[in-house]
């Protein structure tokens, strides 16, 4: 009947009344649940004034399928009103006076009788009850609310029901292929994120429970798709197969919400390329897209799962097998007990680009945080993406701003040196390679707090001393007033250092080539190939207008051209501690020497 009506043209003109299967379908309803039900024997015990008295005094004697049933006739009266009244909106009632010619009356269906062998398949994923049944074996349970909801239940969403033509390939001529009306009801556990299936008869001949949380019955594994017949086969015990016959339109709702569903669980978890870096369970979070409104829910949604994975490439150059960092996958998904299921996913660290973030304060002081995103979406236009995070505490935010700058300290790791940082500077190690002057002059303008190293514990490690070379731990963390850059060192072979004024020799594969000043000051240069595992964050709410573009060009620059990094620091105490941790040799004598006959210094 619904299908019937929003089907009518809008301004369709007054169309004469006629009787249809719909108004025949819904007259078979009024007349069990006004006059059949009402009349049964075993609910006429109980008195009282109303479905819902009925109903308790029926759960009150202990006898739950009665009360079920009268839950339900009152659900479905209730339902009628509702649609009766759109029917009436939509000029949709039946003729005052008509013959039913043509319309099927019929009230049972019919069912071919199964071998035991084969019957015995097509109850699959059902509940057993404490009761004996024959033999001493447990008998099956069979809830209406389970398999054929009305609305939502307290342990599931109810989406949408269908109904199917079943047929099971046997032995036997008499049941072989022998279509079975049957109703399939979309579900989702409120604890899962994948959807299941309750497919039944109106007999008690089928009853199957196919998904999540559902224990002795077929999983997604066991289902084949066939689009050209608008159907789906299910491997059930004993190597037989249900096949169940949709119309297109159910084939089409079905296979959207369970890929839909299926690639939110997938997306959830790590790819091949990936390992968990940070799970974060959200208060809440706000996300829009400008291409796509759609994607999440508009207002805040409660309770959203936050994860976190690094992207990893195996290198096996030269010098072994090392795991390098490419970047991250953030995947933002609704909670389960959201009907609504909705997952977002952005890279991070892997288009050359940085993290644009921006530390925020709710009103009542709730700590969050703001991601920034310009990327290139499906149809290849730029769209711009925000995701609003709140956070259940400030150690949630610090450890997902953590894990994306890569400041926190995992197992097996320890910070070897962390000391003021006056300045950095990036340069160009060939002005040919037409380095851009604009990202190298906007690090003058942050103000530098600290320069932080961090490598692997050789105690926790079984080590002598913590590794320089081959180490995926080691790397340097600059932190500025307005955010971080954290560069994996990364090392393959050796650690060299340069005397001469100018380092004309590029590094070799994994070489470190460093330099120190003749003039005496605390610097500490370093000459670095391109890189792609560079990572810069910065919030671009403290600084000046256009700094996140011009870091955003640095990047890039870095990522494909060999450069000249250098470190200022405010004490040779400093430099030298910063100097130990990053090349594992400590500094005995830092200084001028005059000889006295000499005719000149070194340093």
């Amino acid at each position: 009947m619904e299908s019937m009506i929003r089907s009518r043209p809008r301004n369709a003109e007054s169309q004469p009344e006629r009787l249809t299967q719909a108004h025949v379908d819904l007259a078979k309803v009024l007349w069990i649940t006004t006059e059949v039900l009402p009349n049964h024997p075993k609910l006429q015990q109980y008195g009282g004034n109303g479905q819902d008295a009925k109903a308790d005094a029926a759960r009150a004697a202990g006898d739950s399928v009665s009360a079920e049933a009268l839950e339900i006739q009152s659900a479905i009266v209730h339902y009628m009103k509702l649609l009766v009244g759109s029917m009436k909106k939509h000029q949709s009632m039946p003729p005052t006076q008509a013959l039913i010619q043509g319309q099927d009356q019929s009230i049972w269906a019919e069912y071919p009788r199964f071998a035991a062998d084969a019957a015995s398949v097509l109850q699959a994923g059902v509940p057993k009850s404490g009761n004996g049944g024959r033999n001493g074996a447990p008998q099956p349970t069979f809830s209406l609310s389970q398999y054929i909801p009305l609305a939502d239940t307290k342990n599931d969403f109810c989406y949408f029901r269908m109904f199917v033509k079943a047929s099971m390939s046997t032995d036997d001529p008499n049941t072989d292929r022998v279509p079975m009306t049957s109703v399939m009801s979309v579900l989702r556990p409120k604890d899962q994120y994948q959807v299941k299936l309750s497919i039944c008869s109106q007999s008690e001949l089928i009853n199957i429970v196919l998904g999540p949380g559902v224990e002795g019955g077929p999983t997604w594994d066991d289902v084949s798709w066939k689009k050209q017949s608008n159907s789906i086969s299910i491997r059930l015990r004993h190597g037989f197969t249900l096949t169940l016959e949709l119309s297109e339109s159910d084939w089409r709702s079905l296979y959207s919400i369970v890929d839909h569903t299926n690639r939110v669980q997938t997306d959830l978890r790590e790819k091949t390329d990936e390992r968990p870096a940070c799970r974060v369970q959200l208060r809440e979070a706000i996300y829009k897209d400008s291409a796509n409104p759609g994607a999440f829910p508009q207002d805040r949604v409660q309770g959203c799962k936050l994860m976190v994975f690094e992207k990893i490439e195996h290198s096996s150059e030269g010098t072994g097998k090392r795991k390098l960092h490419r970047g991250y996958r953030m995947a933002l998904a609704t909670h389960q007990q959201n009907k609504q299921v909705s997952l977002v996913n952005h890279e991070i660290g892997t288009n050359q680009a940085p993290v644009n973030f921006e530390y925020i304060t709710e009103a009542d002081d709730a700590p969050a945080m703001r991601l920034y995103f310009r990327e290139e979406g499906p149809d290849r236009k730029p769209r711009t993406c925000t995701v609003h995070l709140i956070f259940q505490d400030k150690k949630d935010r610090n450890e997902l701003f953590g894990t994306l700058t890569a400041m926190n300290i995992a197992r097996g790791e320890m910070t070897f040196a962390q000391v003021p940082l006056k300045s950095l500077h990036i340069e160009s190690a060939d002005q040919a390679e037409g380095f851009s002057q604009k990202g190298s002059r906007v690090l003058e303008k942050l103000q530098w707090q600290e320069a932080k190293i961090v490598n692997q514990d050789a105690e926790a490690n079984g080590l002598e001393a913590a590794p320089t070379v081959m180490s995926e731990s080691l790397r340097i963390v600059c932190r500025h007033s307005a955010g971080i850059i954290a560069d994996r060192m990364n090392l393959g072979t050796s650690c060299t250092c340069c005397p001469t004024p100018d380092l004309l020799t590029l590094p070799g594969p994994g070489e470190l080539l460093i330099r120190l000043p003749i003039d005496g000051a605390p610097e500490l240069t370093l000459l670095r190939n391109a890189q792609q595992d560079l990572t810069l964050a910065i919030d671009g709410s403290r600084t000046e207008r256009g700094i996140p573009e011009d870091l955003g060009e640095l990047l890039k620059t870095l990522a494909a051209a060999s450069t000249i990094r250098k470190l200022t620091f405010n004490s040779f105490k400093d430099l030298h501690t910063f100097q130990y941790a990053v090349t594992g040799f400590e500094v005995k004598f830092d200084g001028h020497v005059i000889f006295l006959y000499g005719v000149g210094s070194v340093d």
